[in-house]
Parts: C-alpha cells; sequence; structure tokens
C-alpha cells in the first residue's frame, strides 16, 4: 500500500501542477469535499485524499506515507494499515463534517467557515496508520508518537489537526486490544 499511495500522491501533485506552484481552487473544489458537499458527492472523500495543496504539501506527504505508513505496514501488515489509514480518514472527515455541519447551523461562523472548505490530503491516512503503529510499539514510543499526533491541536487548533487525532484513534480501535 505504501508505495502506491506515495506514487498516487506524487503522480496527482505532477498532474494538477503541486510540484511546482498552488494548486488552483478550482482544482479542489472539483476533487475535494466540503463538509457541506461529502454527503452528496462521497466519492470525492477518496480522490481528496491524493490532493495537495504546493510543493511543501507534497513532499511532506509524500515523506510521511513513506516513513509513517511503511513502517506501520511493515509493524501490523498491509491489510490492516490499509483498514487503519484510509478508514481513519474516512471516518475522520464525516466525525469532523458532522460536528462542523451542526455548529454551522448552529450560527457559529467559523463552522459555517470551515463547512464550505475544500477538506484534501493524505494526513488523515498518515495518522490512521500511526494509530495503528502505536499499538505495536514499546510505551515510548507509542507515547512519543501520540503527542507528535496531538502535538498539531496544542499549536494549530484547526480541522485537519482534530481530523488527525480521530484518525489516530481510528488506528488503535483497528487494532484492537493488546
Amino acid at each position: 500500500m505504501t508505495l502506491p499511495l506515495a506514487a498516487a500522491v506524487a503522480g496527482t501533485g505532477l498532474a494538477d501542477g503541486a510540484l511546482h506552484h498552488s494548486v488552483p481552487p478550482d482544482v479542489l473544489g472539483r476533487f475535494a469535499p466540503t463538509a457541506e458537499t461529502a454527503a452528496t458527492r462521497p466519492w470525492l472523500l477518496l480522490s481528496a485524499i491524493v490532493l495537495t495543496r504546493d510543493p511543501k504539501m507534497l513532499a511532506v506527504a509524500c515523506a510521511g506515507v513513506v516513513v509513517l505508513v511503511g513502517w506501520a505496514e511493515h509493524r501490523v501488515g498491509w491489510a490492516r494499515a490499509l483498514a487503519a489509514g484510509i478508514g481513519g480518514s474516512l471516518v475522520a472527515t464525516l466525525v469532523c463534517d458532522a460536528v462542523l455541519l451542526v455548529g454551522a447551523g448552529a450560527g457559529f461562523a467559523a463552522a459555517r467557515q470551515a463547512a464550505a472548505s475544500a477538506d484534501y490530503g493524505v494526513s488523515a491516512v498518515v495518522a490512521g496508520a500511526a494509530g495503528a503503529l502505536a499499538c505495536t510499539l514499546p510505551p515510548w514510543p507509542a507515547v512519543a508518537l501520540t503527542v507528535a499526533m496531538l502535538n498539531g491541536l496544542v499549536v494549530h487548533h484547526s480541522l485537519p489537526d482534530w481530523e488527525h487525532v480521530v484518525a489516530f484513534a481510528v488506528g488503535m480501535v483497528v487494532m484492537g486490544p493488546r
């Protein structure tokens, strides 16, 4: 799963221009869902996984896939890594979308704005695989990986950070009890 996923992210980055410059918003609008469109165009949940915004995101995304998803695949097998990564990404997106839509419906401007923005990238897949990986590590490396996943939430407080936390938890659930 690791190499095909990294190749899909890199290939999409080449095709949509993310290797050289920022991707035009209309590309993201066509291939990435918002909380408002995920239910009506669910296939976008999968196409959005391979999208990146610019060269920096493309490099970080490919590195995350190769290192963390590859490590998880090595430790837990490709089927569990796939279930944790893709399952974590899908569940995290749907959970966060539901919260945003409730917040937007309640009149919160920040939730309304976030619900209308495109949600894309492979980071939630990486977070889900990292959750599965954490279940196989000794306590200190597992704690370090968990803290790394929570760090974004503490620093940025953004929607992707919440998705990473949910995806990481789903990855741990996929592994089941130790």
